[in-house]
């Protein structure tokens, strides 16, 4: 059916008679609350400008995670004989997804600016973030168990089997910040 379905540890074969799912995209939903702790290296005014660089790490708490589906279905009429129906891209609706996703992730950033000093202590600040994250958001059971491919097979009267995609998911991320510091 449309529920996520766990797999034993042999391959798999199309069955006889009956549907599947092919999936055609997949958009996650994750929210993280994100604590930076960075070490900012600030200039004396130049001008009007005072430059500043940072860097340190970032440590992410998991709030949600959701995935959704736009799926094809396939019916199965024979081993031998596939047929997929076409058009049939449908969305298959928003599963959670919170057993499947690291409850917590940490990553490096770096980061540069600078300040314009307008008067006094009013001033324009900008600056641009690179976050890299260093471990995968997906845990290795949603990685084993869920998502598979299909190999069609070269032999005669066999179909094909579903194949373990061993994926991983290791966002990074650049933050542009426009601002004004009083």
């Amino acid at each position: 059916d449309s529920e996520f379905q766990l797999w034993n540890e042999e391959p798999q074969y199309i069955p006889p008679n009956g549907e599947l799912y092919r999936l055609t995209k997949r958009q996650y939903k994750i929210n993280y609350i994100n604590l930076p702790l960075l070490l900012k290296l600030k200039t004396k005014e130049i001008g009007y400008m005072t430059y500043f660089g940072e860097f340190g790490g970032l440590i992410g708490f998991k709030t949600k995670a959701s995935v959704n589906d736009d799926i094809n279905r396939i019916v199965v009429t024979d081993t031998s004989d596939v047929l997929f129906l076409e058009p049939s891209t449908e969305s298959d609706g928003e599963y959670s997804l919170n057993d499947g996703i690291q409850p917590i992730r940490a990553a490096l950033c770096i980061g540069a600016g600078a300040e314009y000093n307008f008067s006094g202590s009013t001033a324009l600040f900008f600056q641009l973030n690179w976050n890299y994250f260093m471990n995968s958001v997906t845990k290795n059971q949603l990685k084993d168990n869920y998502l598979r491919s299909f190999e069609p097979s070269v032999e005669p009267g066999i179909s094909g089997k579903f194949e373990r995609i061993n994926s991983k998911a290791i966002p990074g991320s650049f933050h542009l910040t426009v601002g004004i510091l009083f």
